[in-house]
């Protein structure tokens, strides 16, 4: 998959895929707009578009699969609210909550 297929995937979704600054990360985030409140007192479906960089080329992770969050901690070094799906499908998967956007991303 190329970096534009990998950004008009996540436009689809109202968010965006930013570019990756260091290419040691090996990661890519979607950051999506914010949910509502209700967010964060119940389990939450999202729909999620994930791509891994490998050798330089953007990896399908995921079809736009529902991800049920359920798993909530604070995140503190980020200053933001942590959320963590299960760790037998997803992990290494983690989503922070900002003021603005959900950031979803793949380690």
């Amino acid at each position: 998959m190329t970096w534009q297929e990998a950004q008009g995937n996540c436009s689809s979704m109202q968010g965006r895929l930013p570019e990756i600054t260091n290419s040691e990360d090996n990661k890519a985030s979607c950051i999506c707009p914010f949910v509502r409140l209700s967010f964060l007192y119940r389990p939450v479906e999202l729909s999620w578009l994930g791509f891994v960089r490998q050798s330089g080329e953007w990896k399908y992770l995921s079809n736009k699969e529902k991800i049920t969050f359920s798993d909530w901690r604070p995140d503190y070094d980020n200053g933001n609210c942590s959320v963590t799906s299960p760790h037998d499908k997803w992990w290494p998967f983690s989503c922070y909550i900002t003021r603005t956007n959900v950031v979803c991303e793949y380690v």
